[in-house]
């Protein structure tokens, strides 16, 4: 697979799920405006920038950034949460970080990882936190869990622009380091 068809692909599952799918906890159902993607395959796709944390060859699960206990990870201020899309079989470690969302009620935005994540978990106690975390609880896609992506109807008028991702340490990777793997939605 060439980086280019990976690329395509990214933009179209960006679209996707910030068109079509919402997140919906206790704390309300939420857009997503802006989301990264990560992926490490020893094969064709070395993003030195990706976890390859064990959480990330799951697909369709939530990986928490740097979750130890539900304390330690409310206390620190450089947590994040993925959308899991790797493989264990194919050693695939894949992660969509979610960087901002939009609350569907007051269409308020928040932005950053750690206000994301913490707005999405709103309302859990610390057990229903932990075995999100801890992949206890199922798929995203599942209705019956407490945090969960839903298909909707609603249109939303805007687009989906692509850049660089953020936050990265060029010296890391130089050949992934500048990769338009970031995708923002754009009301409009």
């Amino acid at each position: 697979m060439k980086t280019r068809d990976l690329e395509t692909g990214f933009k179209q599952i960006a679209a996707l799920l910030m068109t079509e799918v919402m997140i919906s906890g206790p704390s309300g159902s939420f857009w997503i405006d802006e989301l990264e993607f990560y992926l490490y395959d020893g094969g064709y796709c070395r993003d030195r920038y990706t976890h390859c944390h064990e959480r990330q060859l799951g697909f369709g699960t939530w990986y928490f950034h740097r979750y130890r206990t539900f304390d330690s990870f409310m206390r620190f201020s450089r947590n994040g949460l993925d959308l899991t899309f790797g493989s264990k079989e194919n050693r695939r470690y894949g992660g969509i970080l979610l960087r901002a969302v939009r609350d569907a009620a007051s269409w308020k935005q928040i932005k950053g990882i750690n206000r994301t994540v913490k707005a999405l978990i709103d309302g859990l106690d610390a057990r229903a936190v932990e075995r999100l975390a801890f992949g206890q609880d199922g798929f995203v896609f599942d209705p019956g869990q407490p945090l969960h992506l839903t298909g909707t109807s609603l249109k939303r008028p805007g687009k989906v622009v692509e850049s660089p991702r953020k936050g990265l340490n060029p010296g890391r990777d130089p050949d992934f380091f500048n990769k338009k793997w970031n995708y923002t939605y754009q009301i409009g």
